[in-house]
């Protein structure tokens, strides 16, 4: 089963004259690790967008063609909904945190879902241990290195346990 789908998927920011991305097609199935690369510039962080649901409910621009997450037409879902199944690590974790620290930043996406506390807890714990980050656990966000933010934009997104992950760019702060 694909848990990421596009069909003929184009896009065009708000005032863009030409597409960012153009005619892309592709099929990710379950427990497949799949690496976009290219120039800066050739739409990679705009096909993630299309990933989490961003494009279409918060870039407005034009989309043509469809985009399906775990079965899921991205369209017609809101991104609360997209966030129980695919989880984005943007290319600048700035971009991603602003809690007062990094255990209630990588806390965050399980809260707004509603989850129980205790279970937060354990999530929250798992996540940093994982990403080596434990011992930042009361430090201000703002105050770490970018390796580090990245770190806890990456525990953010394992916490939530998702069945998908898109990193982008994820090396980009080492």
């Amino acid at each position: 089963m694909a848990v990421i789908e596009t069909k003929k998927l184009t896009y065009t920011y708000p005032g863009g004259t030409k597409p960012s991305i153009r005619d892309v097609s592709i099929k990710i199935e379950k427990g497949e690790f799949v690496l976009i690369t290219g120039p800066s510039g050739c739409g990679k962080t705009t096909l993630c967008r299309c990933f989490n649901g961003l494009i279409p409910h918060f870039y407005q621009g034009e989309l043509k063609g469809e985009v399906f997450v775990t079965s899921l037409k991205v369209a017609e879902h809101p991104i609360y909904e997209l966030a129980k199944h695919v989880g984005l690590v943007f290319q600048n974790p700035e971009n991603q945190l602003f809690a007062l620290s990094v255990e209630k930043d990588v806390a965050f996406g399980l809260e707004n879902l509603g989850m129980a506390r205790e279970e937060i807890r354990k999530r929250v714990d798992w996540a940093m241990k994982l990403t080596g980050i434990y011992e930042l656990r009361e430090r201000a966000p703002n105050e770490l290195s970018g390796g580090q933010q990245q770190r806890v934009a990456i525990a953010s997104v394992l916490a939530m346990q998702p069945e998908v992950i898109v990193l982008d760019e994820p090396t980009s702060f080492p």
